[in-house]
Formats: C-alpha cells, structure tokens, sequence
C-alpha cells in the first residue's frame, strides 16, 4: 500500500519509478513458477557436476547431427585460438566482486564468465566473494584493476577507505558499470557525483557501441 503511494506521488511529480514496476512484474509471476525455481537450479547444477558425461568429445564428434559436429569443430578453433592470446603481453591483474549467486544468478553468471574469460585468455583474474573482506583481496591478490557493478548492493559492501589507502601506495583502477537510471537504478547525477568524491577511475559497458553514442545518458 505504501508503495504504491510513493508511487502515485512520483507520477504525480513526473518521476520515473521503476521499482515499482519490477515488483508488480515479480508479483504477477505464478507461484508455481517460483517454485519450479530450486528445481531447477538444482537440475543446472546436476548438469554442470556432469559436464563430462552431457558434453563429451566422443559424442559431440560422432553426433548423427551435422550441425552439432560442425559447432564443435568452431568452438574448438576459438578456443584454440584464444587460448592465453594475451598471456605475458600486458602486466594487469583483474579482482572482479562477484555478487551471490542466490542474491543475482544473472549478475553471478556474467562476472564469473567475465573473471573465466580473462584467466582463459592469458589474463590474470581472481573473484571477490560476496562476504569477503576487500583488505584481504587486494592484500591476496594484489589486482592493478578492480571491476563491479554501480549499484548500491555492490558498492556498500565495499570498505571504501581501503580503496584510498591502497591506491596511495599501489597502481589501482576501479572500474563500475555504466548503469542507467533507465535500467532500474538511481539517479545517474547522484552517483556520478559519487564517483568523483570516490574517485572511480572509469566506467564499462557491454551495450555496441553505436548504442552508447546513441544514448545522451553516456555523454
């Protein structure tokens, strides 16, 4: 009730409020489908503990399928190709705060494919978990860039004062997602400023890039 009161008054004032329509979307799944949802992590994660069995070489080869043997064969050339391209040709060492997988699956899948992408090219990458301490990463680690997403359930966890420190005595870039108010976050000026008073060395997207010159929100 009080949300939607909030909400009336932001309409009223010309306010967009996404929230709150992410939640009337939440709201309107079918409860059915929310409990499928364990299963069919738990069936995901049978999967990849099986990996051997389901994504064989022999089966992939000797598929009656051309069109899988053929996908196989090109991802073996990627693969091959990509294999430490960058290994000893540049000096960088990636930590990536890497959310819950049971707070984000998404989020969770798309910084671990970034940190297993980075280590597969020749890149070192290493994982913040969610409940570690930040002085004891860069301490382990010692990362000379530092990636996670702008929004505030990753940058409160985050012991900012460390950050300074370690930047007055090591080479340190932080980097945050470009993330839009349009997407469902806060206001964009608010964090921008934020960012200044924190000082976040830059800002990353995976949108194409004639979308992001498209967008005035990225200028």
């Amino acid at each position: 009730m009080l949300r939607d009161i909030k909400h009336l008054i932001k309409k009223i004032l010309g306010i967009k409020d996404y929230w709150w329509y992410q939640d009337k979307f939440e709201s309107s799944i079918k409860s059915q489908t929310w409990l499928n949802r364990e299963a069919s992590l738990d069936w995901a994660e049978n999967c990849l503990k099986n990996k051997e069995i389901y994504e064989s070489e022999s089966d992939f080869n000797n598929s009656n399928d051309p069109i899988v043997r053929q996908g196989y064969e090109l991802k073996k050339k990627a693969e091959k190709e990509f294999k430490n391209k960058l290994s000893g040709k540049i000096n960088e060492r990636v930590l990536i705060q890497i959310i819950d997988w049971k707070t984000s699956p998404a989020g969770y899948s798309l910084f671990t494919n970034i940190k297993e992408s980075l280590n597969f090219i020749g890149v070192p990458a290493d994982e913040l978990a969610w409940n570690e301490n930040i002085s004891v990463a860069l301490e382990r680690f010692k990362p000379t860039i530092f990636l996670l997403g702008d929004h505030s359930v990753y940058l409160s966890r985050i012991d900012w004062s460390v950050i300074k420190k370690y930047k007055e005595k090591n080479t340190l870039k932080v980097g945050l997602t470009a993330s839009l108010e349009e997407y469902g976050n806060t206001p964009l000026a608010g964090r921008l400023e934020w960012a200044k008073e924190n000082n976040i060395d830059f800002y990353y997207t995976f949108r194409e890039e004639s979308y992001i010159k498209a967008r005035k929100e990225y200028k």
